[in-house]
């Protein structure tokens, strides 16, 4: 049986992909963390070459934009050393929860099929 994605996993989905093609020799991965109310997309970046950070998951919100006309953003770039241990920002859920929507590996496999 497929499996149905709704329409906010889908933007977050466009938006990880777009972004990672802009920043693509640096993210690794992008992970979302969805928000119950679908009110805002909330991701998660991995890039090795960023500073590393302490205490809280630091996340940069934005209110709509262009593109993504329905939704708030919030968006944290962190090493991969830092998953896991940042404290997750209010009412973001944790990350057993998350879902890896992008994957520098999973693009490079479907390249070369």
């Amino acid at each position: 049986m497929p499996v149905t994605i709704s329409e906010y996993e889908k933007e977050a989905r466009r938006m990880a992909q777009e972004h990672a093609a802009l920043e693509s020799y640096r993210i690794e991965e992008v992970w979302l963390f969805p928000d119950e109310s679908e009110n805002e997309i909330r991701l998660v970046e991995i890039d090795p070459t960023t500073m590393p950070h302490e205490g809280k998951l630091p996340a940069y919100r934005f209110g709509p934009f262009r593109g993504y006309p329905l939704y708030w953003v919030a968006i944290a770039v962190i090493r991969p050393d830092d998953k896991e241990r940042l404290e997750l920002p209010d009412g973001w859920c944790s990350w057993d929860e998350a879902k890896r929507i992008w994957s520098k590996r999973s693009r490079k496999a479907r390249r070369t099929t």
